[in-house]
């Protein structure tokens, strides 16, 4: 029922033009931030604890620049919905998929490492720019409710994107790696590991330590995948840009957790460029209090 009833209004609200989904956004942001509050205290103290350098009138800027840019990403994830190719190719452009699509073109699947970063959900638009012979999947972790998660499936499939699920990543992977398929895969690597995985390694990140996961990593180097970052940038609202950095071709040739230490680089780089566009109401560092080694 919760299904249904998602999907009617979603399919509805998809047909209304973006100039004026950005007008409800711009009341959903009042609504958000100044009416429910809504995690407002967890965002700030992230932001407080990742710029410590920064002043309260500075953390509050910021504050509401995300907040404004995290309801965007609400309106512009239900207008996926409806949008054809011409419109998601105009509004989210790519940088360097020759780099790319040298190792597909080669037979080599690739691993993307991302982020809850700038509109992470338009990525799946990368299918309207390589040939049907080759993939994209997005690793995924299932949501409690069946309804939304059926939901959120319905709209990252948009654009023949294949969705495979964490629990079921590695035997999904290796069942299309035998297939012979080159895929682009899809992780969004900044997320907090497991609470069984949290005292074991982690990095200095944004002033913080910080617990990874490193999954990426050691599927890359299982099954020799080149690794890539991918770089977002919004030029302005609603566009967005995205640029392929290499960070191995040979996986094999590095040494452990070197892979992950680079994409927390890259991405804590990007994250002081443009902070708005993380998503800071993750209780990203609940483990940070536990002893890890930093590496």
């Amino acid at each position: 029922m919760i299904y249904f009833l998602l999907f009617g209004i979603v399919w509805l609200a998809a047909w209304l033009p973006l100039r004026v989904l950005y007008l409800l956004s711009d009341v959903a942001y009042f609504i958000v931030f100044h009416l429910v509050k809504y995690r407002r205290k967890i965002v700030f103290q992230n932001l407080k604890n990742s710029f410590p350098q920064k002043s309260e009138k500075e953390l509050h800027k910021i504050e509401r620049r995300f907040y404004h840019f995290f309801c965007d990403m609400f309106v512009e994830s239900i207008k996926k919905m409806h949008m054809s190719e011409k419109q998601i190719r105009r509004r989210f452009e790519y940088a360097n998929q020759d780099a790319v699509l040298q190792q597909l073109n080669a037979g080599k699947s690739i691993i993307l490492m991302t982020a809850h970063f700038g509109n992470w959900e338009w990525f799946s638009s990368f299918t309207t720019h390589i040939s049907e012979k080759f993939r994209v999947a997005q690793i995924y972790k299932a949501l409690h409710s069946k309804g939304f998660n059926r939901f959120m499936l319905l709209l990252r499939s948009k654009f023949h994107t294949v969705n495979i699920e964490r629990k079921t990543l590695l035997r999904q992977m290796l069942k299309m790696h035998s297939d012979g398929i080159p895929t682009v895969y899809g992780f969004l690597s900044d997320q907090s590991p497991r609470s069984s995985d949290a005292e074991k390694v982690g990095v200095y990140f944004l002033n913080q330590k910080t617990p990874i996961i490193f999954g990426a990593e050691k599927i890359a180097q299982k099954l020799d995948y080149p690794v890539f970052y991918g770089r977002i940038t919004c030029k302005k609202r609603g566009y967005y840009h995205c640029e392929f950095i290499p960070i191995t071709l040979k996986p094999n040739e590095l040494g452990e957790f070197e892979i992950t230490k680079q994409f927390m680089h890259l991405l804590e780089n990007d994250i002081c460029r443009q902070p708005e566009l993380w998503l800071w109401t993750h209780k990203r560092w609940k483990f940070a209090s536990r002893n890890f080694k930093i590496i």
